[in-house]
Parts: C-alpha cells; structure tokens; sequence
C-alpha cells in the first residue's frame, strides 16, 4: 500500500524556500555593511591624510614666515590656500558623515535581515517537525497494519 502523502507538504516547501530567500537576504546584507565599511574607512584614511598634509603646509608657511622668506603676496596666496584647505577639509566631513550614515543604514538592515531569517527559519524548523512527528506516526500505524496481517496470517481458521 503506497504511503501518504504528508497534507502540509505545500507549506513545508514556502516556508523553505522563504528560509533560503532570507539566507540570500542576509548575504546580501552582510555584503552591503561589509563594502559600507570599506568606505567609511577609505574617507577616513582621505581625511586623516588631507589634515596632515595640510598641517605640513601650514608648519612649512609658518617656518617660512619666522625666517623671513615671505612676502606680502606670498600671505595674501598663504589665506587664499587655506580657505580652500578649510572648505576641502569641510566637505572631506560631509563625505565621512555621509559614509558613517551610510554604514549604520547597512548594519539596520543587517540587523532586520538577520531577525527575518531567524523568524523564516522558525516557522520552517515547525513544519519540519510536524513532518517528522506526523512521519512517525505513519510508520508506526504501517508497522501495526503489517504486525496485525502478520497476525492474521498465523492464526488458525475457525471451521
């Protein structure tokens, strides 16, 4: 007698397949923080570099100026430079405050894909040990039908 089909198999398959979606989901987040990390760090390393570059020009100017070697104009070039150096060093900020935005959004959405595969994965745990326990029960309502011909089989005709 062929065995019965498990009634809750179309449920076991969605909630698998909901389970790998939110794997691949979590991949994907996990990627999305790792490259937003990356580039929090490369603008802080451009940052880092652009104030001790600047920091070397201003020590160099202000060596210069002690010992006599700039001229009026040479000043009047010297705030120029660092009014740009500011403004440069200002918007090398705003791109470090947009990176460090950027990484917390990625680490919320790793964070919520990781919540939703662990939610995925349970309902999909539940069903399997439905199966499992419904899968038993089969077996064991098989194994009595067979011990009961078995039985059946032995036992004397009755005239």
């Amino acid at each position: 007698m062929p065995s019965k089909k498990y009634p809750l198999e179309p449920v076991a398959r969605v909630r698998a397949i909901r389970a790998d979606d939110a794997t691949r989901e979590v991949a994907d987040a996990i990627r999305a923080r790792e490259v937003a990390e990356k580039r929090l760090r490369a603008a802080e390393r451009e940052g880092e570099k652009a104030r001790a570059t600047a920091q070397g020009m201003r020590d160099a100017e202000q060596g210069a100026l002690e010992r006599g070697e700039l001229r009026a104009g040479d000043l009047m070039r010297a705030d120029a430079w660092e009014a740009r150096a500011k403004e440069d060093l200002a918007q090398l900020e705003r791109q470090l405050e947009h990176a460090r935005a950027r990484e917390a959004e990625a680490l919320a959405k790793e964070s919520a894909a990781k919540h939703e595969l662990a939610q995925r994965s349970a309902d999909a745990r539940v069903v399997e040990a439905d199966r499992a326990r419904w899968t038993d029960q089969e077996r064991r309502k098989q194994d009595a039908r067979e011990e009961e011909a078995g039985a059946e089989a032995w036992r004397p005709k009755r005239a």
